[in-house]
C-alpha cells in the first residue's frame, strides 16, 4: 500500500459494513493527488523554523554537525608555527561558556539562518577585543545605511559598530545583501513536504480508518437495519469488555492490524532523513539513511568522518570561522582549527609510515613517541627502530637487566 492509498484511507469517512460503491481506481487516484498537493502547497506556506528544527532527521544531523565542528581544536599559527602561548580570545574566546559551547552555537547559527554574530567584550592594550560570546541572530537589526558601505547593527536597542563591538558571520550571502543563507532555512519547501508524508504516515498508523474489528456476514443481502443492529449489539457487548457477543452462523470476525510498515511510518522517516542529509550535506550513512537497491559502505567509520569533513564542515563552516577569528587576533597570526586527528592514517599504516621515516634517519623513536602522545621510553636507542638486528638483541637484554630487582 503506497502513501496515496494510506493518504485515501485516512481522509475517507468512517468504514461502514454497507457495500462501496465502485469507482474507478484512476478517478480515485487522481482525486486523492490532487488532494495530496493542495495540503502540501498549503503547508509549504505555513511551514516554519521552529518546525523544522523539530523533525527527527534535522535534530539528529544538526546535532552531528555542530559536535564535530566543535570537537576541533582551534589553535593560533605564526609563519606556519602553532605558538606556544596561546592567545586568551582563542584559548577561552567566551568568558561565559566554554570552547567547545562557542562553536558549537557558532555553527547552529550559520546552519539556520547563514549568520552568525559574536558580541565583541574587553581590550587589551592595542584595543583588541580579549573575548566575545554568540548572541542570537533573531534579535539582531541589520539594515543598509542611505550612504556607507557598512552596515548598521542593533541589538536588543544597542548599537553596535562592527569590528569593534560585534563581528558578523555569513555564509551564502551574495553581494549587496545583508543576511547569509542558511540551508535550513533554505530548504524549508523540501523540509515542509518531510513533516507532511510524516503526519500522513502517523495519522494511518494511529487511525487511518481502520476499525478495531469488522463484522462480515457471510451469506451477503444484509439491509441496512440489519447491519446496524448487528453494529449495536457488538459495540453494546463490549462496552465494559465482559460480556461475550452471539452471532449466527453465518457470521465471522476481523480484527484488523496495522503496522509501521504498512502505515509507511519507515518510508516517511527514510524520505526524510535523506531529504535532510540533501540539504545539510551529509553523508547518508551517517544520519542511517535505507536505501533499496543499493548500499553504503565505508571501509573504516572514519570514512564517512572524513567525507563529512572535508565537505561540509571545513569549508561551510570552520572557514569563516577561521577568517573572522583570525581578524580578531595580532600581526600575521591566524587561527586554523586542528584537523590532524581527522587526516592521520590508521595505526597500522601509521607504523609502517614511521618505520621507513626512522630507517632514513628522519626522525627518532622519541620523536614517534611524541607525535602519539606517548610517554618518553627509559632508553629510546634500545628500540627495534634504532638498532640493527645484533644490537636490538644486545638492547634488550641490557634493559631486561636493569628492570628485574637485585
Amino acid at each position: 500500500m503506497g502513501l496515496l492509498d494510506a493518504f485515501r484511507f485516512l481522509t475517507s469517512p468512517a468504514v461502514s459494513l454497507l457495500p462501496e460503491p465502485e469507482v474507478s481506481r484512476t478517478e480515485t487516484l487522481a482525486a486523492t493527488t490532487e488532494a495530496l498537493y493542495a495540503i502540501i502547497a498549503e503547508r509549504e506556506g505555513a511551514f516554519t523554523m521552529a518546525e523544522a528544527r523539530k523533525l527527527d532527521a534535522v535534530i539528529r544531523a544538526k546535532s552531528l554537525l555542530t559536535s564535530v565542528a566543535a570537537s576541533f581544536l582551534p589553535l593560533a599559527y605564526r609563519d606556519g608555527m602553532a605558538l606556544d602561548m596561546q592567545p586568551r580570545i582563542v584559548t577561552k574566546p567566551d568568558p561565559f561558556n566554554t570552547r567547545y559551547d562557542f562553536v558549537a552555537a557558532t555553527v547552529d547559527s550559520l546552519i539556520d539562518d547563514g549568520c552568525a554574530f559574536w558580541r565583541l567584550v574587553g581590550g587589551s592594550e592595542d584595543g583588541r577585543p580579549t573575548g566575545m560570546y554568540v548572541i542570537p541572530h533573531d534579535e539582531v537589526e541589520v539594515t543598509n545605511p542611505t550612504r556607507g558601505l557598512v552596515p548598521l547593527y542593533v541589538w536588543r536597542g544597542q548599537p553596535l559598530v562592527l569590528d569593534r563591538d560585534i563581528k558578523h558571520l555569513t555564509i551564502g550571502r551574495k553581494a549587496g545583501e545583508l543576511h547569509g543563507r542558511g540551508p535550513l532555512r533554505e530548504g524549508l519547501t523540501s523540509l515542509a513536504t518531510v513533516k507532511a508524508a510524516e503526519d500522513y504516515a502517523r495519522g494511518w498508523f494511529n487511525g487511518g480508518g481502520i476499525p478495531p474489528a469488522v463484522l462480515k456476514h457471510l451469506a451477503g443481502g444484509l439491509t441496512p437495519v440489519e447491519a446496524a443492529a448487528a453494529k449495536s449489539k457488538w459495540v453494546e457487548s463490549r462496552a465494559t469488555n465482559a460480556e461475550p457477543v452471539v452471532f449466527g452462523k453465518d457470521w465471522d470476525i476481523v480484527f484488523p492490524t496495522t503496522d509501521p510498515a504498512r502505515s509507511q511510518m519507515q518510508e516517511a522517516r527514510s524520505y526524510g532523513a535523506t531529504v535532510t542529509a540533501r540539504i545539510l550535506g551529509i553523508p547518508a550513512a551517517m544520519l542511517h539513511v535505507e536505501t533499496s537497491g543499493a548500499t553504503i559502505t565505508y571501509t573504516n567509520p572514519a570514512g564517512a568522518m572524513e567525507e563529512l569533513t572535508k565537505t561540509t564542515i571545513v569549508p561551510g563552516y570552520l572557514a569563516p570561522i577561521e577568517a573572522h577569528w583570525s581578524e580578531l587576533v595580532a600581526g600575521p597570526t591566524s587561527v586554523r582549527f586542528d584537523l590532524n586527528d581527522m587526516q592521520r592514517a590508521d595505526l597500522a599504516a601509521r607504523a609502517a609510515i614511521y618505520a621507513a621515516f626512522v630507517g632514513m634517519g628522519a626522525l627518532t623513536t622519541a620523536e614517534v613517541r611524541a607525535a602519539e602522545g606517548w610517554s618518553p621510553m627509559a632508553q629510546d636507542t634500545a628500540h627495534a627502530f634504532d638498532a640493527t638486528p645484533a644490537d636490538e638483541n644486545a638492547a634488550g637484554v641490557a634493559a631486561t637487566a636493569q628492570e628485574v630487582p637485585a
